[in-house]
């Protein structure tokens, strides 16, 4: 049996317009052993015994019991309100002016979006005026199913009159008003990433007796990147690019080949409120540590994963590359945009959307990387090669009598379509900053995702 390399001779193979799916590695296949695919916590217990064989090796705990069990999660208001106690009555966000300084006014969701990096406002109103000798304000932010300040998802923030600074989490009391108090809070440039719950603790001490009062406030707040922060590790310096990785709504994804090409019109609809509700499910649903949801890597290798549900790991769209599509079905060229995808998938209990191509993986990444606030594009490679045995060559087999072996073959596709997001690679060498590629179709893992 012989084999060519693609220099020698070549055969022309169609790639996300083929009938068939695209192919993986052989090396497990050869094998008969599956690769490790690394998926939900309860999975990868699973792969270490009974649940009752754990005890000694995990602290077995729910997440409901475990925050039940953190005081700092717990109201605190004396049923005998005291005449010298400090109560919350209100907390103004100040939303449509944040949102507007966080260039986040376009977003459907109703409660506050920020991004980290950057101050904002809020006002608290009292019943009773706020007196700085006797009384103190603390601010909690509390983020993720187990908080924890060790991890720092929990952030405690006393307000100070003159302390502020720029590098890190603080909270500065600006104006006092008739029973309010103007706060501005800044959160550092590496925060975590998500939706945070907000509470306001007020402590009052006089002379022989200490009131000390949590309110929880009824509206949430996300915490996006910031690509206009230098400090921020998806900082982009042209307000253009911004303008076009990052908010820009439309686009074109070009497939087609390399003689014959055209653009497929997307409407990546990243500000719709389903989007960035969709984009932190996957992230809760691949049990992404909070310490992990500051990283652009971390973030953009798990919504990878999961746009795809190759790996049955509760992902959004199902792959498919053939010529006809079942009844009740989407074909992958009938999608023109993101939403759409997204809200079937709501709908259908998050069970996998059918069904989808690279174009279409592509376009679901751009949408729930942007809404996270990644500058993210979409790059369309012709004549794309795709190396199934990390041979670093396109093979083509022909046994002794010149006839094809298929199966044994690497694959050249008429178009291939992948992602770019633009961050830093603090850990990598230096020269590595910049546009970084991942790739959602399902045809190869990537150290167990």
């Amino acid at each position: 049996m012989v084999r060519r390399s693609a220099r020698v001779r070549t055969r022309a193979l169609s790639g996300s317009d083929t009938n068939e799916s695209p192919k993986r590695r052989r090396t497990s296949e050869a094998t008969g052993h599956e690769l490790p695919v690394l998926t939900s916590r309860a999975h990868r217990n699973s792969q270490l015994g009974h649940e009752d064989d754990l005890e000694g090796r995990h602290v077995c705990m729910k997440d409901d019991e475990f925050c039940a069990q953190n005081l700092l999660l717990q109201p605190l208001e004396k049923l005998d309100k005291q005449a010298n106690q400090l109560s919350v009555i209100s907390v103004d966000l100040h939303k449509e002016e944040n949102r507007s300084n966080h260039w986040t006014s376009e977003y459907e969701i109703e409660h506050l979006v920020i991004r980290r990096g950057q101050a904002f406002e809020m006002t608290i109103s009292f019943d009773r005026n706020f007196d700085p000798e006797i009384d103190t304000i603390t601010l909690q932010l509390v983020t993720g199913k187990r908080p924890q300040e060790s991890k720092g998802s929990v952030r405690r923030l006393v307000v100070h009159k003159e302390l502020y600074h720029i590098d890190r989490w603080c909270a500065q009391l600006k104006d006092i008003g008739d029973k309010t108090a103007n706060i501005r809070i800044m959160t550092r440039a590496d925060a975590i990433v998500g939706q945070y719950g907000m509470w306001v603790e007020t402590l009052t001490k006089t002379d022989d007796t200490v009131f000390h009062v949590r309110h929880k406030c009824d509206e949430a707040v996300y915490l996006l990147f910031n690509p206009w922060v230098p400090e921020d590790d998806v900082y982009m310096e042209l307000e253009e690019e911004r303008e076009e990785y990052v908010l820009n709504e439309t686009g074109a994804i070009w497939v087609g080949n390399w003689r014959r090409f055209g653009p497929v019109h997307w409407n990546f609809g990243q500000f719709e409120d389903i989007a960035l509700d969709v984009a932190l499910y996957l992230l809760d649903k691949a049990e992404l540590a909070p310490t992990a949801r500051s990283n652009p890597v971390q973030i953009v290798r798990t919504l990878a994963a999961m746009v795809n549900s190759n790996d049955e790991d509760g992902g959004i769209l199902e792959g498919r590359w053939t010529r006809s599509y079942p009844h009740g079905s989407t074909p992958p060229t009938a999608w023109t945009g993101s939403a759409e995808i997204l809200e079937k998938f709501v709908e259908n209990d998050y069970q996998p959307v059918k069904y989808g191509q690279c174009w279409v993986f592509a376009g679901l990444c751009t949408t729930l990387a942007r809404v996270l606030g990644i500058p993210t594009r979409v790059i369309t490679n012709f004549e794309s090669a795709h190396d199934t045995d990390a041979s670093m060559t396109i093979d083509f087999h022909y046994n002794e009598d010149d006839e094809p072996v298929d199966y044994l073959n690497d694959s050249v596709w008429n178009f291939h379509v992948w992602n770019e997001s633009a961050f830093r690679r603090p850990d990598l060498p230096s020269g590595n900053d910049g546009w970084q590629a991942f790739d959602a179709t399902p045809q190869e893992v990537s150290e167990g995702l």
